[in-house]
């Protein structure tokens, strides 16, 4: 990271020499601002002590680069777009920061980027670039709304995933073939379904599975068409997932066996993806969240023989995430993954009366997570109070 750091320094040292020989030159600018960005990025990602308010530093500089090249050239759409993308940088940051008084200048980075892209719009109708970028800035909006949760933010939130979903509905239109449209109309049918199933008034729950239903529906046209994307796959495994989370939540009669068909077949699209793609973490993690999901919803219904299948498949994705962190010793996440994946182990095989492969799922538990709380790693509260119980279990103190 320090090394990545120092050369994109450089690289942004070079670019303002640039820019100082050649004042009007927009392209010498549009540089600086990308460079100042970048080590905006790479400075937020580091997090050392004054990194963030150096990286803050970075964006609001390279916000006003961008800006000056829109006064200088205001019907440029490239030159609006970097303002639009360089408030959001600006709003990210401070909505991640969280001190006093940023989330209000957050709000307004995101609306002043919405501004911008809606006029940009105006100007270029036929623009589906335009128009997602609309979509996008209205997303954050809604998003922030969202989480601030203040009296009026949720209407105002769901409004704006609502017209979000309409301009992607009518990109899709325009684009039938296009799978970044498709993909995009599934993001929002998932980010209203998200909203209404947290909402919870009356009808909502059915609005929001219809939703999820319609982002499976297109998600799995998309891989229809495009039967080799990993995204598509990925993307049906996930609404797969969110429809079987909502029937199992929902607990209605034959909502079980329905929520159970999901997660199994999520679990096929994930299996497929990992013997198409061996070598990904990614799909490997996938298989392994499945088949804990499907362990969860057998145990739920709880039928002659499932805690057995439960435990089964949970021996498999411990198996998965011992490779894995076995293969990425250094990860933190790949560990906390891993030991939360041995306390289901030791849960299931307690479950069905398999006390001493129980308690050996117990003991590489603590083992992983003493491993990681010796080595100083940053761990939640949660997961630190876990380590505390098992260290009074398996200390030979």
């Amino acid at each position: 990271m320090a090394l990545a750091i120092d050369l994109e320094s450089k690289v942004l040292a070079f670019r303002e020499s640039l820019q100082d020989q050649n004042p009007q030159s927009a392209r010498a600018a549009r540089d600086v601002s990308v460079s100042l960005s970048k080590v905006g990025d790479f400075l937020s990602l580091r997090g050392q002590a004054g990194d963030g308010e150096k990286a803050l530093e970075n964006y609001q500089r390279s916000l006003e680069v961008c800006e000056r090249l829109l006064e200088q050239n205001p019907q440029s759409a490239q030159a609006a777009r970097d303002v639009s993308v360089s408030l959001i940088k600006v709003g990210d940051f401070l909505s991640r920061r969280g001190q006093a008084g940023d989330g209000e200048k957050a709000l307004e980075n995101y609306q002043r980027s919405l501004e911008v892209c809606e006029r940009l719009l105006e100007q270029n109708p036929q623009s589906a670039e335009a128009a997602r970028d609309v979509s996008v800035s209205l997303n954050k909006v809604g998003d922030f709304l969202s989480r601030r949760g203040q009296a009026g933010d949720g209407e105002k939130a769901l409004e704006n995933y609502q017209l979000s979903l309409e301009v992607c509905e009518r990109l899709l239109e325009q684009n039938p073939q296009s799978a970044q449209a498709a993909r995009d109309v599934s993001v929002s049918l998932i980010k209203v379904g998200d909203f209404l199933s947290r909402r919870g008034q009356a009808g909502d729950g059915e609005k929001a599975l219809e939703n999820y239903q319609r982002g499976l529906e297109v998600c799995e046209r998309l891989l229809k068409q495009n039967p080799q994307s990993a995204e598509a796959a990925r993307d049906v495994s996930v609404s797969l997932n969110k429809v079987g989370d909502f029937l199992s939540l929902r607990g209605q009669a034959g909502d079980g066996e329905k929520a159970l068909e999901n997660y199994q077949r999520s679990l096929e699209v994930c299996e497929r993806l990992l013997e198409q793609n061996p070598q990904s973490a990614e799909a490997a993690r996938d298989v392994s969240v499945s088949l804990e999901r499907v362990g969860d919803s057998l145990l739920r219904r709880c039928q002659a023989g499932d805690g057995e299948k439960a435990l089964e498949l949970q021996q498999r994705a411990v198996e998965i995430g011992m490779a894995l962190f076995t293969s990425n010793r250094q990860s933190v996440f790949y560990g906390r993954t891993l030991a939360v994946s041995l306390f289901l182990a030791f849960q299931r095989a307690q479950g069905v009366g398999q006390e001493k492969k129980a308690i050996e799922y117990l003991s590489q538990c603590f083992a992983v997570l003493d491993d990681l709380v010796q080595g100083g790693a940053t761990l939640d509260p949660e997961i630190l109070n876990l380590h505390t119980q098992l260290t009074g279990i398996f200390s030979k103190d």
